[in-house]
């Protein structure tokens, strides 16, 4: 070759282009989180849970948020510390998805091998020091129509009662159901209990509900002589052809600070009948109080 500076740079090339494709690509270890269970202490009430995502950290650092069940691909190699954070949607809204304030995260290790999956099956347990009010509908009720409601809470066993998942449990003895007759078309009750809520810390209701028609969860504060109620949520059908039963997590948080000199808290249950769902049917479980 004539030219030694054109044999140099062709020389370079030839060299690089080789590095290139002996270079090893760094390849993925899969982690697969099939689901994430609640585990429930004594007086915490049913383990029901609707866990729609988690949260993945890595030894610290945020991998990301996957919807459940997952499998992810992570380019780890060795032993690593994973960090599980429970997601649910807030108040029942897809777009307001939210680490729960009242569950652990879940903490384990895992020793990532390339291209090697690996099966997680994380878990939860609600924080310790929480109060808790529940009512599972299981022989009494513990809700009260007020005077103007025309329909009334009855209690509903085998297939209309909630399948309940805590161990130990086979079902639900029964459920609560609004019962509205044909010339029916308002339902009003209220915890018979009234709950002293903390200002500046979490306040959640959570409910297992399968309904064909709107119904709105709200709260009651009483100040001295005076009240502010607040229509939280308005929960939409689960199904409008069959029952099906879901979990709703609600925020209550805001309402009591707002209303943070109020002495006495209630939440209430409330329906009015709708020209387009008939014949409404709601059925009702595992409301809990927790802060």
């Amino acid at each position: 070759m004539n030219n030694p500076f054109l044999f140099i740079l062709l020389t370079a090339f030839l060299v690089n282009s080789c590095s290139l494709f002996d270079r090893n690509e760094e390849l993925p270890a899969f982690l697969t989180i099939s689901e994430f269970d609640l585990e429930v202490g004594p007086f915490q009430g049913s383990s029901s849970s609707n866990i729609t995502e988690v949260m993945v950290s890595i030894d610290g650092n945020t991998l990301g948020l996957f919807e459940l069940p997952a499998t992810i691909p992570v380019l780890a190699n060795g032993t690593k510390e994973v960090l599980f954070s429970a997601i649910i949607k807030q108040n029942g809204v897809s777009t307001d998805r939210v680490s729960y304030p009242l569950y652990r995260s879940f903490t384990t290790e895992v020793n990532f091998t390339p291209l090697d999956t690996t099966l997680i099956v994380p878990t939860t347990t609600y924080f310790e020091g929480l109060e808790f009010w529940t009512e599972e509908f299981t022989s009494s009720i513990d809700f009260e129509e007020s005077e103007a409601s025309e329909g009334r809470l009855i209690l509903v066993s085998e297939e209309l009662a909630f399948d309940d998942p805590t161990p130990g449990i086979s079902g639900n003895p029964s459920s609560a159901f609004i019962e509205l007759d044909s010339e029916e078309n308002y339902f009003f009750a209220e915890t018979e209990e009234s709950f002293e809520l903390p200002f500046g810390q979490p306040v959640f209701v959570e409910l297992d509900y399968a309904s064909n028609h709107p119904f709105t969860l709200g709260a009651r504060a009483s100040v001295q002589t005076a009240e502010a109620i607040d229509d939280l949520v308005i929960i939409l059908p689960s199904s409008q052809t069959e029952q099906v039963w879901k979990k709703i997590y609600i925020n209550v948080t805001n309402f009591v600070a707002e209303n943070s000199g109020a002495t006495e808290f209630e939440i209430y249950i409330k329906l009015n009948r709708s020209d387009s769902y008939p014949d409404p049917e709601v059925y009702l479980d595992n409301v809990k109080v927790i802060y």
